[in-house]
């Protein structure tokens, strides 16, 4: 009778065990698993649908801006120097920021994204890459901003090779967020090969962990 006692008694505090530590544990795992499935998928969709889609419209709004911004630059000097933008500039100078605007919200909603990606396994050195390679890409998107292609007085096949530097750029990203997104899961955190001796100096050290800090 006692033995029946104190068995059912093991097997009710077994049971109180998983119900209470190991099965919220488990669910918790898989919810964090699940988010971060979505989460991927999600930047997968912005990078492969809504940033392409974001920076042709900027190209091409721009390079419709560039062509106003040439003819009223001529009128100018014909007519007044001081005299007022037409509408026909200023409704072009608008459409251009607009989609600018829109440009850097979509690189926001990716930065975004990918902070909460790298939430797990935080301390994989892929973070790190993966943050660098969208550091290039936006770069590469302020290339096409109205006034960056104003301020360099590029030609229209300059600029034309703005839009396939952003192309490249993003290329980068998506190569590498497939180590990740093509297994569907969190990258390994094996450490990174050994820096060269002659190279392991504080000086190289500190201005590795600046460049981790901008990146981020």
């Amino acid at each position: 009778m006692t033995a029946l006692l104190v068995g059912g008694l093991v097997t009710l505090a077994v049971t109180c065990v998983v119900q209470f530590l190991v099965v919220p544990r488990v669910q918790d795992r898989v919810r964090r698993s699940e988010q971060w499935e979505k989460n991927v998928t999600e930047l997968l969709v912005v990078l492969e649908e809504e940033l392409p889609l974001a920076a042709r419209r900027l190209y091409f709004v721009v390079t419709s801006f560039r062509a106003v911004q040439s003819v009223e630059a001529r009128l100018q000097a014909l007519t007044a120097p001081n005299r007022a933008h037409s509408e026909q500039y200023m409704q072009a100078v608008k459409a251009a920021y607009d989609e600018m605007s829109a440009v850097d919200d979509v690189m926001a909603k990716v930065r975004l994204l990918v902070e909460r990606i790298a939430l797990v396994r935080p301390e994989a050195l892929y973070w790190e890459d993966l943050r660098f390679d969208v550091l290039v890409l936006k770069g590469e998107l302020f290339g096409l901003h109205p006034i960056a292609a104003l301020r360099d007085k590029v030609d229209d096949a300059a600029y034309s090779s703005r839009l396939a530097a952003v192309e490249k750029a993003l290329n980068a990203v998506l190569e590498r967020l497939k180590i990740v997104s093509v297994p569907m899961k969190p990258p390994a955190t094996r450490k990174r090969d050994r820096i060269p001796k002659q190279l392991d100096t504080p000086e190289f050290r500190a201005h590795r962990s600046g460049l981790g800090r901008i990146v981020r």
